[in-house]
């Protein structure tokens, strides 16, 4: 039917290729999983700052400014410190764990850091509670995130996030002036 030597020249460059192409499958699926192996170990962070509108309630003492840390790693992360940063690079810790220490959050999950606009500071708002003074927010620029090894994750701007309190924190100071 076929020519042995017609066959063996035709079979010979078929195996060749599907050979190499088989080989290069193989390469690649092997330098995928090691990427996905290197990246199971990365530190995967979001930082994000949430504010509730003030004015619904006309007293932006009322106003509740969180930050959200989104652990998006394979594995547990420890967050020792939420704070503002400032337009003048300035970092201020004054987001503190409900519960003390670190903040443990688990993988692909996230946990909020609460706290609450003061009018001013007293002495039942002092920094070791949970309420920021309202002058805290006047050149808040990104919040960050330290975890308990010292990495620092730090958000997009926050500034556009934070100008309705700002004005809602002018509109009570004018209207206590008058």
């Amino acid at each position: 039917m076929f020519d042995s030597a017609f066959v063996e020249g035709m079979l010979t460059p078929i195996l060749a290729i599907v050979g190499v192409v088989f080989g290069l499958i193989g390469t690649g699926i092997g330098l995928y999983n090691l990427w996905l192996t290197w990246r199971s170990h990365w530190v995967s962070v979001r930082v994000e700052f949430q504010c509730t509108d003030p004015s619904s309630s006309g007293d932006y003492a009322s106003a509740e400014t969180s930050v959200e840390v989104v652990n998006k790693s394979h594995f547990a992360i420890s967050v020792r410190d939420v704070g503002i940063v400032y337009k003048a690079g300035l970092f201020r810790r004054v987001f503190k764990a409900q519960y003390g220490g670190n903040q443990r959050i688990d993988a692909r999950d996230s946990f909020r850091f609460h706290a609450y606009v003061a009018p001013e500071r007293t002495e039942s708002h002092g920094w070791a509670s949970n309420f920021i003074p309202a002058e805290q927010f006047e050149n808040a620029y990104r919040v960050y995130a330290i975890l308990s090894d010292g990495k620092r994750f730090i958000s997009k701007k926050v500034s556009k996030q934070t100008d309705f309190l700002r004005k809602a924190i002018m509109d009570q100071e004018t209207q206590r002036d008058r």
